[in-house]
């Protein structure tokens, strides 16, 4: 019983990783169906990878509730909400700009949003699942 939960582990983390990778892949060819092959698309592959960090810096990663025991959030945790999502925001935003700043084109535009739709649903399914492992023992 314990190989076959450590072999659907392990076949779960290589799918996720697999994702994962699709999306970077989506990013760098974003770099290069332009024209001129600008390097704008990667500022997008950024935001997404520097997204979780605010959470791991304080330590918010494993955490259950939302409350502490006296009932106030603490003021590291609400800023780590706050940053994290404004990253989100702006790993969203920043492609719409960039496509109205002519910066890159349509097809650019459409390789970095598949790319976020991959990365972000890759950290959700791997955040449900981490949750799913912490609940079982």
């Amino acid at each position: 019983m314990d190989s076959d939960s450590s072999r659907g582990s392990m076949t779960r983390l290589i799918t996720l990783a697999f994702f994962c990778f699709t999306a970077i892949t989506l990013s760098i060819l974003a770099c290069t169906v332009a024209p001129d092959a600008n390097a704008y698309p990667l500022l997008v592959l950024f935001s997404q990878l520097l997204a979780p960090v605010p959470l791991a810096l304080c330590g918010l990663s494993n955490s259950d509730s939302f409350e502490s025991m006296d009932g106030e959030l603490p003021f590291m945790q609400i800023f780590a909400w706050f940053l994290t999502g404004a990253l989100m925001s702006m790993a969203l935003c920043v492609p719409f700009a960039m496509l109205h700043e002519d910066a890159v084109n349509g097809s650019q535009l459409a390789y970095m949003l598949a790319s976020q739709a991959i990365m972000y649903g890759t950290m959700v399914v791997a955040a449900r699942y981490h949750k799913a492992t912490e609940n079982s023992y």
